[in-house]
């Protein structure tokens, strides 16, 4: 070959470029996931919603699932209890899966 000198090793030089959108995004998929940890899916009368928050007030919980005034919220509760009538001031530890429904305030529940 010309120009290159006699006897000298002449191999391609092959590099790996890291791709810095790849890395850059498996951050973001691993952010997503631990964030994903954070959220409880909670359902208001036919809504699902996704909340980070640990815990909401009634208040909160009506607003957020768009309940209109002079409607109760309840918290479902499996088994014979009975539902239970969340107060506009209470606070509520929110798990994954809970179920709350609303329902006129004027009524009689049982009765």
């Amino acid at each position: 070959m010309p120009g290159i000198e006699p006897g000298l090793d002449v191999r391609p030089v092959c590099y790996e470029v890291a791709d810095p959108f790849r890395h850059r995004l498996g951050e973001r998929k691993q952010e997503a996931l631990m964030n994903e940890d954070k959220k409880n899916t909670i359902h208001i009368d036919s809504q699902v919603v996704h909340v980070e928050q640990a815990s909401l007030t009634g208040t909160e919980l009506k607003r957020l699932g768009g309940v209109a005034a002079g409607y109760d919220l309840y918290l479902v509760v499996p088994g014979p209890a009975g539902d239970h009538l969340v107060g506009d001031d209470e606070a509520i530890e929110l798990k994954s899966g809970m179920h709350f429904v609303s329902a006129p305030s004027d009524i009689n529940p049982g009765r």
